[in-house]
């Protein structure tokens, strides 16, 4: 079965989206080019990757949004999806980055 086919059935099988599949293949691909051993672990890890997927699906509430809003969202994230951001917006990161307070130890001291 090709990793193309063993994703699909995983979709199918966990009823999750095709998206995350699509994710997914490069690792099944992976595991076709590996030792014997290795594969079954790295299936097995797909796998488990699909059933967490599953519960988070399950567990994510729905969204009911009006028609005017959806419509919204889609045209939102369709330009979003392919935006690849300019390198100078680097430059904005590391500023932010280099302005936040380090995080607490968390050792009880002051």
């Amino acid at each position: 079965m090709s990793p193309r086919d063993y994703i699909a059935e995983l979709c199918e099988q966990y009823g999750v989206s095709a998206d995350f599949g699509s994710r997914m293949l490069p690792l099944a691909e992976r595991a076709e080019k590996v030792r014997p051993e290795m594969r079954s672990r790295l299936r097995a890890f797909i796998e488990r990757s699909f059933a967490a997927q599953k519960k988070r699906e399950d567990e994510e509430p729905e969204l009911e949004l009006t028609p005017k809003e959806a419509r919204v969202l889609r045209t939102v994230a369709g330009v979003l999806h392919d935006w690849n951001p300019p390198a100078w917006l680097n430059i904005w990161a590391d500023r932010l980055a280099k302005k936040s307070p380090e995080p607490p130890s968390g050792d009880g001291s002051a």
